[in-house]
This record gives structure tokens, C-alpha cells and sequence, in this order.
């Protein structure tokens, strides 16, 4: 069984954004996303703790030369 991703983390690396999201919030839909994403530039990645998700756009921002951030949507 698969576990619940619960936090979604987008990273946009041309506009250099890692982003935190509640799977629920309108913006990340589950990582779907509002909009279409550029394959090896921008991408989802879900956790089943907001830790983990956390963790993971913190390692993420600093690969691309910015900080990570929550969005301002869903506050997660």
C-alpha cells in the first residue's frame, strides 16, 4: 500500500521556486499542478510528513540557487 502524500514540494528551476503545498490546496492538486510543467526543468514530488516535504525543498532550493518557501495559498 502507498503511503498518503499529504505535502507536495514544486520546484520550478528556470524561475528558481521551491514551494511547499498541502496536497488539498488549489495550486498543487495532489502534484498535478494549475498549469503544465517542463519535463527535467519543473516538478512535483509528494511526502507523507510535512518534515520530509520540508526537508526536501530546503535540499532542492539550495541545488538552484534560491530558499525554499510555503505557499502562500494553502499555508502548510
Amino acid at each position: 500500500m502507498d503511503e498518503q502524500k499529504l505535502y507536495w514540494v514544486f520546484i520550478d528551476k528556470p524561475t528558481k521556486k521551491a514551494k511547499l503545498h498541502l496536497a488539498t490546496c488549489g495550486a498543487c492538486k495532489g502534484g498535478q499542478g494549475m498549469h503544465g510543467h517542463r519535463e527535467n526543468e519543473c516538478w512535483w514530488k509528494g511526502f507523507s510528513t510535512r518534515n520530509s516535504a520540508w526537508d526536501y525543498a530546503v535540499q532542492e532550493a539550495r541545488k538552484i540557487g534560491t530558499t525554499s518557501s510555503l505557499c502562500g495559498l494553502c499555508h502548510p
